[in-house]
């Protein structure tokens, strides 16, 4: 073996974060691997020369292909190539990845611009990929997944690259985003080349964000344990650029204003983490096998909750919705005389919400929230007007300023909510069978003291009388809100319909982590064999069998889920001991404005909540020319849910004018009452033990949704968190299906 002179000194000259993890490689594969980054370098710096001309580059490329040709068959000129041909021969480097790395770099010389992410795909395979499978060649990786884990990584690599260098590509005028996925996004070419920076600029850099995440989790799973030990240097190289990746990130992805370098102790770190997880951790901590192909039904907020945690554990997802929009019971829609986007009901969040509030954050969706922060909730009652504010100050103080200001309370009723909630801080839980009510009165809480502060929050919360909710589950509700952070008080709303608050985001990053997404596809029957779902066939034709796919996810109401099941299944009889709880929301517009206040609520009314839509949605939504409001009624008795949209509208009329006197000289101008009938599911005492565990009696098939065993309560919370659980369970789980397990099972030279 020569020594690496002209390698060494060209790999040593990159100061590159590829070649900083060759110190922990043997002796021999730490020269091949140097010799090998020097000839990566010479054929990049070539294409990233500033002082030679196009024709010059050309020439320089064209140097290497002969000289890659003389390796192969006669003897190459330069000192470089007779060093590189050491190493070919000695780990018998395949020829056709070699010309790969070549073509790669050519198109850095001659592409500038890339149509759709396949064509992408295909540089980053060549500048990135190719590279990654000479070095598990000269790693010695036995096992097939090593060359599933090489593209991977690959792809990852070069992802974060072209993120990072932004400006520098733009400099050569070079852009490597699709241009497809830019123009979806309304980027124009000019916008990328000047560096011209924007809220569009920021979401898009973020989807690219979320994409080379997906490919470093993908490639993570592709990790077999015979090769792990040999892959040590590759995984040192993913911690420093998962660093790169995750600084982009801290800079809020602005990649035009920020130069997005690693320190030499940010370096170390992401170098001293592997070390220290290869010398001490477990192969049995590996993850489950390879990334698995999911099948999710039902694209709410659990559903696509479940879909995103699992991309981002770089799994594949299909997801199946049977409408024409995402959200499920939390959706939106086009009511046709105003032409107003409405939802199926005003839904309130919190900033206790935080698996929601991660959601956004992770799909980049914040600037459509309105935030109350702190908390300043209007009562209205016979009494007049009282104000539930928090102001400033940290928890929990910031709770005791409220209920002090809070009128509808007497002294002696704030030191009963006091020492109420001190029982609750220090875990003196409800029993399992007691409803809030026999709960509250047990605790020595005053009528007054229920009637304007636990029963409007738990009507709030659980969609149901105090008389009738579980305790157990109240219980739960005041430890995340009352008791929680300062923040955590605060109110949270939809700027824009719920079906738009997230789908466009969603569907462009399932898209762009190589899921897909099916609208309008119903699912007509699920076919159960032993212990095992065999398949989905939907309305329109498809079928999912289990034979290509790993897991299937049932992110659907239980209602409906349970009609699919078959009737001996426990599930089915969970499902079916769950019953509905209704909301009714009637949408409303009057010529003139009657309230400043977002939302109020009201007291001794069947009537709970008041929402100002003009002072919550975008204006650009509320395009009809009046003033919109929408009233609604929790778990309506069933004396008002058989009532007509007349009679509920002059009902709910009746007491705004009642409450709110201004509202008098307001003209009703139209309306439209949305009747949810399975709103949210009935969680009294007895129902609270049937809701289930993510993981059912099919090994196969696994379940998410507001109704099943969160500790939560049926909101956007307990879904998205619904989901999670359910998303990480499959994570843990080993793959099923032939496909899979039979690429499992490989094992020969890559």
């Amino acid at each position: 073996m020569n020594s690496p002179l002209i390698g060494q000194t060209v790999t040593s000259k990159s100061k590159s974060n590829l070649a900083l993890s060759f110190f922990c490689l043997p002796k021999e594969q730490r020269w091949a691997m140097t010799v090998f980054y020097a000839f990566c370098r010479v054929i990049d710096d070539i294409a990233d020369s500033t002082v030679l001309s196009t024709h010059e580059k050309k020439e320089g490329i064209l140097f290497w292909k002969k000289e890659l040709e003389k390796i192969y068959s006669s003897v190459p000129s330069s000192p470089l190539g007779k060093e590189l041909s050491q190493v070919v021969h000695k780990w018998n480097l395949p020829q056709e990845i070699l010309q790969e790395i070549i073509l790669g770099v050519e198109m850095d010389i001659e592409k500038r611009r890339y149509k759709n992410f396949d064509e992408l795909s295909l540089y980053c395979y060549r500048v990135a990929g190719a590279v990654g499978l000479v070095s598990i060649e000269i790693f010695g990786c036995r096992h097939a997944l090593s060359k599933d884990y090489a593209l991977a990584l690959g792809t990852a690599f070069q992802l974060t690259n072209i993120l990072r260098d932004v400006p520098k590509d733009a400099s050569f005028g070079r852009i490597y985003f699709p241009l497809d996925e830019l123009e979806i996004h309304g980027i124009s070419e000019e916008d990328i080349l000047t560096l011209r920076w924007s809220p569009k600029i920021r979401d898009f850099f973020r989807l690219q964000y979320f994409r080379a995440k997906h490919y470093f989790a993908k490639s993570s799973k592709l990790i077999h344990p015979l090769d792990k030990p040999k892959l040590l240097a590759a995984e040192i190289m993913s911690s420093v650029y998962k660093a790169i990746l995750e600084k982009i990130k801290t800079k809020r992805f602005d990649v035009f204003h920020h130069s997005i370098r690693l320190n030499k102790a940010q370096k170390l770190a992401s170098i001293l983490k592997v070390l220290f997880k290869h010398a001490f951790v477990p192969d049995s901590t590996l993850p489950s096998g390879p990334p698995k192909k999911i099948v999710i039904l039902g694209g709410g907020f659990s559903g696509v909750s479940a879909a995103l945690e699992l991309i981002s554990l770089g799994h594949e997802v299909i997801l199946l919705e049977s409408k024409s929009k995402l959200g499920g019971r939390a959706g939106s829609f086009l009511e046709p005389q105003t032409k107003q986007i409405i939802d199926t009901g005003q839904h309130i969040m919190m900033g206790c919400y935080h698996h929601t509030l991660e959601f956004v954050e992770k799909i980049g969706i914040s600037s459509k929230l309105l935030w109350i922060d702190p908390l300043k909730l209007s009562f209205v009652s016979e009494k007049g007007s009282s104000v539930l504010e928090a102001g400033n100050l940290p928890a929990p103080f910031h709770l005791l300023v409220a209920l002090l200001r809070y009128s509808e309370l007497s002294v002696s009723d704030w030191f009963k909510a006091f020492f109420f909630l001190l029982s609750v801080m220090l875990h003196e839980k409800p029993s399992e069978r007691e409803s809030v009510s026999d709960w509250l009165r047990r605790k020595k809480q005053s009528v007054s003291l229920i009637r304007s502060l636990w029963e409007p929050l738990c009507v709030a919360a659980l969609n149901l009388s105090i008389e009738q909710a579980s305790a157990e589950l109240f219980y739960s509700v005041l430890k995340k809100t009352i008791l929680g952070k300062r923040k955590d008080l605060s109110l949270i709303f939809s700027r824009v319909g719920l079906s738009e608050l997230f789908s466009n985001e969603f569907e462009r990053l399932i898209n762009a982590c190589g899921g897909k997404l099916f609208f309008r596809t119903s699912v007509w029957s699920l076919e159960f064999e032993e212990n095992y779902l065999k398949s989905i066939k939907t309305v329109d034709g498809k079928e999912f069998a289990s034979d290509s796919v790993d897991y299937f996810l049932s992110a659907l109401p239980w209602h409906i889920l349970g009609s699919l099941l078959p009737k001996e299944s426990s599930l089915r009889k969970n499902c079916e001991f769950i019953e509905q709880s209704p909301i009714l929301s009637l949408y409303f517009w009057v010529d003139r404005p009657f309230t400043d206040q977002p939302v109020i609520g009201f007291l001794d009314s069947p009537v709970q909540w008041l929402f100002s839509r003009n002072l919550i949605m975008d204006k650009e939504l509320l395009s009809f020319p009046f003033y919109s409001y929408v009233a609604v009624i929790s778990a309506p008795p069933k004396n008002i849910l058989s009532l007509s949209s007349k009679e509920v509208e002059k009902i709910i009329w009746k007491e705004v004018n009642r409450l709110i006197p201004r509202s008098i000289e307001s003209k009703l101008c139209g309306s439209f009452l949305f009747k949810s009938l399975g709103a949210t599911p009935k969680f009294d005492p007895t129902s609270l033990k049937y809701r289930p565990h993510p993981q059912t009696e099919w090994k196969n098939f696994v379940i998410a949704g507001d109704w099943t065993d969160t500790g939560l309560p049926a909101t956007i919370e307990g879904a998205i968190l619904s989901g999670k659980k359910a998303a990480r369970l499959i994570d843990s789980l080993t793959p099923l299906s032939k496909l899979t397990l039979a690429g499992i099972s490989k094992e020969k030279k890559v």
